[in-house]
């Protein structure tokens, strides 16, 4: 961080997800300061989220917020900017439970809701997030899709998944 300047600000959605508590970690212990983005079920009952508070202490702000919607997505991220800064660098990190169902017998209204989550709502963040990086002429943003399919979702425990987190980490 510049002078006068506090620790930058690093935020995650679905914080409750293996990827989403991987990079919350890895850059509390890099020294920013982290908010993870999650629906209220997932931040006040899961273990994982308590230990994330406790690692970052006063560096780590649990933010409820519904994926799928715009006036929450643009309070969450507000409420960010108000607690510290606007955001440096912000990963998105999208995904929804597909229905059980397999394609041919899934709904319309399933699809759109994957879609909701996913597509529509890595819009939306993108679009909250960009324009206080704008105004300080830096900033990333990563965009991640991954699956609730428990066969797709071991990113984190493959071999190359620590170094591309302490490879994000050291670049910014």
């Amino acid at each position: 961080a510049a002078a006068g300047e506090g620790p930058k600000v690093f935020a995650v959605t679905r914080v409750h997800s293996l990827l989403g508590r991987s990079l919350a970690e890895a850059f509390l212990r890099a020294g920013y300061r982290v908010a993870g983005f999650d629906t209220e079920r997932h931040l006040g009952l899961l273990p994982e989220i308590a230990r994330l508070a406790e690692l970052g202490g006063d560096s780590f702000m649990g933010v409820p917020c519904d994926m799928s919607d715009e006036q929450s997505i643009h309070e969450a991220v507000e409420s960010v900017r108000n607690s510290w800064a606007a955001i440096d660098v912000l990963a998105v990190n999208v995904g929804a439970s597909a229905p059980a169902a397999s394609l041919e017998q899934a709904t319309p209204e399933q699809w759109s809701k994957v879609m909701d989550v996913g597509a529509r709502g890595a819009f939306l963040f993108a679009r909250e997030a960009l324009p206080g990086m704008r105004e300080r002429g830096r900033g990333q943003v990563f965009m991640f899709a991954t699956s609730a399919n428990p066969a797709w979702n071991n990113m984190a425990l493959t071999p190359a998944f620590p170094m591309l987190l302490q490879q994000m980490v050291t670049y910014l």
